[in-house]
C-alpha cells in the first residue's frame, strides 16, 4: 500500500496520482479531486463516495474525509486550496454542506476541466496571480455545480473531529489514547469505540499513519537522517520507525528515499477534447 504525503505549507497544492490511500482527516482547505481515469471511493462525514472517470468531487474545509483506491491503473488530480486563497467564496459554503458533492462533466461544464488543466500547468506557486485568479474560478464553477444545504452536525462528530485536531497537532509527541481522552473530556474506551467505528482503525495505527505521513514529507523535502525523522516524526526506535512504515506503505523508509514515491507536481500538456 502507497500513500501519499500531505502539504505543509498554507500555499495551495496540486499534485497527480494513480494510487491514493489516506485515512480519515479533516483541515480548514478547500480540497478539489479530479478522476482523468480509473475510480476511487472518497468517504466524507461516513458517506461513501464512488468516483469515475471524469467526475470531479469538492470536499469543503474542516469535512472529515479518506481516500481508498485499488490497483495502480488510475489517474487522479488534487487541488488543495487553503481558505486565505478563496476568501471570496468562503461565505458560499459557511455553515453548509454538499447534498452530493460529485460533480459529473458533461458537453455544459466541460469548460471547468479546462480549468483544471490549465492551473496543473501554470503550477502551484504562491507568487502566480493567474494561478490563484484560475483557481478561484475553478472552484467558484466547481460550488456553484452543487446543491448545498444546512449542515446539521451529526452525533459524535465534535467528537471525533477534536480527536482528529488533537493528533494531528500532538502526533510528534508521545501521546496515548488517554491523552486524547483527557483533552475532550471522555472516556478513553468511549473514545476509542467512536475512533474505530469512524476511522475503521484503531488509535496507534491512526497515529502512526499521521506519523509515517510526515515521515514521507521530511525524506522527500529535507536532508535529515532517518534516525532523525523518526525522532521528530515521535517514533522512539527506528526500528519502530522502518515496521510502522513499511506496514503502512508496503516499502521500506530507504525504499522510498530512493525514488518509490507518487509525483508531487503535475506535469501535463495535453487538454481534454471537446465532447
Amino acid at each position: 500500500m502507497v500513500t501519499f504525503y500531505q502539504p505543509k505549507t498554507n500555499d495551495m497544492f496540486i499534485t497527480e496520482h494513480d494510487h491514493i490511500i489516506f485515512p480519515a482527516h479533516l483541515h480548514s482547505a478547500f480540497e478539489l479531486l479530479y478522476v482523468v481515469d480509473g475510480e476511487i471511493d472518497v468517504t466524507i462525514n461516513n458517506i461513501v463516495h464512488t468516483l469515475k472517470k471524469e467526475n470531479f468531487i469538492m470536499i469543503l474545509p474542516n469535512e472529515i474525509h479518506s481516500y481508498h483506491t485499488n490497483g495502480f491503473n488510475n489517474k487522479f488530480i488534487l487541488v488543495i486550496c487553503p481558505l486565505h486563497k478563496l476568501e471570496k467564496i468562503r461565505s458560499l459554503v459557511l455553515g453548509k454542506k454538499a447534498v452530493s458533492p460529485i460533480v459529473a462533466i458533461n458537453s455544459e461544464n466541460r469548460t471547468i476541466v479546462y480549468d483544471l488543466f490549465e492551473l496543473a500547468k501554470l503550477g502551484e506557486s504562491p507568487t502566480c496571480i493567474l494561478s490563484e485568479s484560475i483557481a478561484q474560478v475553478l472552484f467558484i464553477k466547481i460550488i456553484h455545480s452543487l446543491v448545498l444545504i444546512e449542515n446539521k452536525p451529526a452525533e459524535d462528530e465534535h467528537i471525533i473531529c477534536g480527536a482528529i485536531t488533537y493528533m494531528s497537532k500532538n502526533f510528534r509527541e508521545r501521546i496515548e489514547l488517554q491523552d486524547v481522552a483527557n483533552h475532550l473530556f471522555i472516556s478513553k474506551y468511549y473514545l476509542s469505540r467512536v475512533l474505530n467505528a469512524t476511522l475503521n482503525m484503531g488509535f496507534c495505527h491512526y497515529l502512526n499513519f499521521l506519523r509515517v505521513d510526515h515521515a514521507q514529507y521530511l525524506i522527500s523535502t529535507t536532508g535529515m537522517t532517518m534516525m532523525e525523522i523518526s525522532l521528530d516524526c515521535g517514533f522512539g526506535y527506528s526500528r519502530s520507525f522502518n515496521r510502522a512504515f513499511k506496514q503502512i506503505t508496503g516499502i521500506t523508509p530507504s525504499e522510498f528515499q530512493n525514488g518509490l514515491l507518487m509525483k508531487t507536481t503535475v506535469v501535463s500538456n495535453e487538454l481534454p477534447p471537446i465532447n
